[in-house]
């Protein structure tokens, strides 16, 4: 019993230093290699995390995610809002540079978790994902 306890310890541990790499945008083919794992077992892996990542946004809709993705939207558009006067304000040509690519980064970034929601959404099925599409689109 305590050999599979440790190789249950041993997956999970694999499976954190999956995602972490992943979080660093490596290839599957580096993450492999740096972990000294087959393509069959990182892919395996990836479909625990996948799975994992699903029960978490189902409880976490359940929760209110909602006000959550609104709150960091919201907080997104003040970020563009601030570094939209700095680049009006800026003399020097880096900082209004940095603040434009500041702006169009959080932009697609907003885009991209606004794309995200309808499919977050029918995890939890169609009457609550019309309201979370409704309530967030309206940001």
């Amino acid at each position: 019993m305590a050999g599979k306890k440790k190789k249950a310890i041993e997956i999970a541990d694999i499976i954190m230093q999956i995602r972490q790499l992943l979080r660093l945008r490596w290839s599957a083919a580096a993450i492999c290699k740096q972990l000294k794992i087959n393509g069959r077992t990182y892919y395996r892996y990836l479909q625990d995390i996948k799975g994992q990542d699903r029960s978490w946004y189902n409880e976490k809709l359940k929760e209110g995610i909602q006000t959550d993705m609104r709150q960091t939207i919201e907080a997104m558009q003040a970020s563009i809002q601030r570094a939209l006067a700095i680049s009006q304000n800026a003399t020097d040509d880096k900082v209004k540079l940095d603040a434009e690519k500041h702006i169009v980064e959080t932009e697609a970034r907003i885009l991209n978790l606004v794309a995200y929601i309808p499919k977050l959404s029918q995890e939890v099925g169609p009457a609550e994902e019309s309201q979370t599409t409704r309530e967030l689109a309206t940001v």
